[in-house]
């Protein structure tokens, strides 16, 4: 199966997550507005979901994959046996973080929101939301290490549809919520684990046609898992250099203006839709091709793919991070502007938003070119670069925070991202494992050329959103993206670039 294709499933299951999820923001807008309560739950629900990009993705999958490749083609006892262990050690190491965290939530809500310990009723409110969502985490880990276990199987469509249960649950926990209880955080609290429990549970319906059952076991000593665990100490720094620059982040934001937050949280979820459709679907894909490539010691193949991640995220990340950009307000008021959501909120949301879509080419880049290094299993690279991008991260969050208020988090999160991609790209180049060349660099160029009439188009639009109704909102929006990328296509395929040079990679 080609990257396209996987890669084309990937995508079009991951829209439709992306689409209850802004369903979900939209029900979250309409219910909460941009008030202390929301800022809150998304505040103590970031908690878990830092711990899961180490236990269940990012970390885990980066080190578990290429080590779990070489399994695949060795004794089927010897995998069976590495896999019980792995899945057993995740489950026991959750389990006694979960219980850590319940006895010690205000520890935990002091380091990663410290502007919370300083009001008495929003600390203990956190506390409380925290205690609620925390066992998220637990099921998630364990829907992580299936997804990561099909992946190596090149089967991708379980983990792609997880996500949506999230959104499902927490869509329907905030509309009861709102009828039923004063106090919806506390529904909406309570609904998060279930919806990691239902995430597991589909994913374990794909792991059990493609493996032989699990055994928990109670010791540890298969050497397959201590390599993971040594790849790990690499990726879990670099996962968490990466966080403790969201951990600043958000101290900063919880010490400013009430709604701080939220702006931000509903600018990122906007900014992130391309990295979450397009660029987490190509990695998704490009990670096992790549250690299979290392494995069968194909630097030809390792080089081809590489240049197909970074075209396929150029082609899709620098048009989106346009369309984003210019329309930044009419897409906030499109998706929040109801309920409890202000113009102020929306006005504060969208110019976060105008900011960070500027640096979605850097996301989507960012990792491909760290997709590389990962097959090869070097995660130590990657991490030292983080390092340098998580240094500009606090200097530019803290020194603009005077003036920007929310928005300097903003230009701290893209000038990070960029600093990163660059250094990746050096490092790959210095490595002499990687350099852009002929074909793909006249590519690159057409793209951003075809780039040029698209902004055109969109900076042309209506300039009254707020006084439109809702369909005339939503088509004036579709007929904008569809022209503006109408545009774009014609002007690629007057360059020459089909479609079919991404189809060629396998």
């Amino acid at each position: 199966m080609s990257l396209l294709r996987s890669a084309s499933k990937v995508s079009l299951l991951t829209l439709v997550s992306r689409v209850f999820g802004y369903v979900r923001d939209g029900v979250f807008a309409a219910t909460f507005g941009a008030q202390a309560e929301l800022d809150i739950f998304l505040l103590a629900f970031k908690i878990p979901n830092f711990m899961r990009r180490i236990f269940a993705e990012g970390a885990f999958s980066q080190a578990f994959i290429p080590v779990l490749t070489q399994y695949e083609q060795g004794d089927p006892k010897a995998k069976e046996r590495f896999l019980a262990e792995m899945c057993s050690l995740l489950l026991w190491s959750v389990t006694a973080l979960t219980m850590l965290v319940w006895l010690f939530p205000g520890f935990v809500i002091s380091i990663f929101a410290f502007g919370l310990t300083q009001n008495p009723e929003k600390y203990k409110l956190a506390k409380e939301v925290l205690s609620m969502t925390f066992p998220y985490l637990g099921f998630v880990t364990i829907a992580g290490f299936f997804v990561a276990a099909l992946q190596t199987k090149r089967q991708f469509i379980h983990g792609a549809l997880a996500p949506i249960c999230l959104n499902i649950v927490l869509i329907i926990a905030a509309m009861v919520a709102v009828r039923i209880s004063d106090e919806p955080v506390y529904i909406v609290s309570m609904a998060v684990p279930i919806a990691g429990f239902l995430q597991m549970f589909l994913v374990w319906t794909g792991y059990i046609k493609a493996y032989p059952s699990l055994k928990l076991v109670m010791r540890v000593k298969d050497p397959g898992l201590w390599r993971v665990l040594s790849l790990m100490l690499a990726a879990v720094y670099g996962v968490s250099v990466s966080q403790i620059g969201l951990i600043v982040d958000n101290s900063i934001l919880s010490t400013l203006a009430e709604g701080s937050v939220s702006w931000m949280y509903y600018a990122e979820r906007l900014s992130y839709f391309p990295l979450g459709v397009f660029g987490v679907a190509m990695t998704t894909v490009l990670v096992p091709a790549l250690a299979s490539s290392m494995h069968s010691k194909n630097e030809v193949g390792y080089r081809a793919q590489i240049s197909w991640g970074l075209k396929g995220a150029l082609l899709i990340g620098l048009p989106a991070a346009i369309s984003l950009s210019c329309l930044a307000q009419p897409i906030t008021i499109t998706l929040f502007y109801y309920g409890k959501f202000s113009w102020y909120d929306v006005t504060q949301t969208s110019q976060a938003l105008a900011i960070l879509a500027l640096g979605i080419p850097a996301f989507m880049i960012v990792k491909v070119l760290n997709s590389a290094f990962y097959a090869r299993q070097d995660t130590w690279t990657p991490v030292k670069y983080a390092t340098c991008a998580l240094c500009v991260n606090i200097a530019v969050a803290a020194g603009g925070v005077a003036w920007l208020q929310h928005k300097s988090i903003a230009f701290a999160i893209v000038a990070s991202a960029y600093t990163n991609m660059f250094l990746l790209f050096w490092g790959l180049y210095r490595k002499n494992l990687y350099t852009i060349r002929g074909d793909l660099a006249w590519d690159l160029v057409k793209i951003h050329t075809a780039s040029i009439p698209l902004a055109g188009v969109l900076i042309c639009g209506p300039q009254t959103w707020q006084y439109m109704s809702i369909v005339y909102k939503l088509f004036s929006l579709f007929g904008l993206f569809s022209l503006s990328w109408g545009c774009y296509a014609i002007c690629l395929w007057f360059g020459n670039m089909r479609i079919s040079t991404l189809a060629t990679q396998n």
